[in-house]
């Protein structure tokens, strides 16, 4: 499946002197980025505390860092060779990143479908 992305109004804050960074739509508080969406965002945190304590556990079982960058890793790549092969941690991040989107949908007032495409 393709992701359509749609752009929302751009919230910008002032960081490194003169340089422009968008911050989150959601929660205003941080530049947006795929860490604060994944991992920071307070705006998700709920979707956050049903997901990645499991998420955790798996990294701890299989010896893995659980430093925000290689967490990162591991969650939105399925071929990264340390999880790679392991049907229960894929289900897991997979659902976790599929009901992050949804959120975000929701608390931006969007329906996640329509900007799904099959194929």
């Amino acid at each position: 499946a393709m992701l359509l992305v749609q752009r929302y109004p751009v919230t910008t804050c002032k960081t490194a002197g003169s340089r422009m960074c968008e911050l989150c739509p959601m929660c205003q508080c941080e530049p947006e980025s795929i860490m604060h969406f994944i991992l920071h965002c307070p705006s998700l945190a709920g979707t956050r505390a049903s997901y990645l304590p499991k998420i955790l556990e798996h990294c701890r079982v299989l010896q893995l860092s659980i430093d925000p960058p290689e967490l990162l890793q591991y969650i939105i790549d399925s071929n990264h060779p340390d999880v790679c092969g392991i049907p229960e941690y894929e289900a897991l991040t997979r659902n976790y990143l599929f009901t992050l989107h949804n959120m975000r949908s929701i608390i931006l007032g969007g329906d996640s479908t329509s900007r799904m495409l099959i194929g």
